[in-house]
């Protein structure tokens, strides 16, 4: 049974990984889903393109009210507006809703940018363990993650 920083560690690591999945899916399907339900098909990416605006429009926001109310309601609002986003994707698909579809993949846009702040979480408790001390601008930056990778199998193992 894992205690501590590694549990802490996989299981933000493993909430982010199943919380980006959502743009995955998006980016896979969205242009033919977009294609199906669009008289113009000119438009048939655009559900993709207003996912990644949701990603903008919600990542500093996400950022600023973290910091006030803290990250765990944070991460939960995140996780509240990413479901309901999938709810209205779906929904839009069964009803042949292209606007419907575009508002639901801004929705799950907004989760992604609340879930990316998962990574800071993880910066932060394995600080200790595994320095992640730094950002990767430059060269030092590079040399560091090398350090990371190395030394990551000892937080895993």
């Amino acid at each position: 049974m894992l205690t501590g920083t590694r549990r802490t560690v996989l299981m933000l690591a493993g909430c982010q990984a199943l919380s980006m999945t959502g743009g995955s899916i998006v980016g896979l399907t969205g242009a033919i889903v977009g294609n199906m339900l669009t008289p113009d098909k000119a438009l048939s990416t655009l559900p993709i393109a207003v996912q990644q605006a949701g990603v903008m429009a919600a990542t500093i926001p996400a950022a600023l009210l973290m910091a006030r109310i803290g990250r765990r309601p944070g991460f939960w609002l995140g996780t509240a507006i990413g479901g309901i986003g999938a709810v209205i994707a779906t929904w839009a698909i069964f009803r042949s809703s292209f606007e419907w579809f575009c508002v639901g993949t801004f929705l799950l846009g907004a989760n992604r940018g609340a879930t990316q702040q998962y990574r800071f979480c993880r910066r932060r408790d394995c600080r200790r363990r595994v320095s992640l001390e730094g950002d990767l601008t430059g060269i030092g930056g590079w040399r560091r993650l090398g350090g990371v990778w190395r030394r990551s199998r000892q937080v895993v193992a």
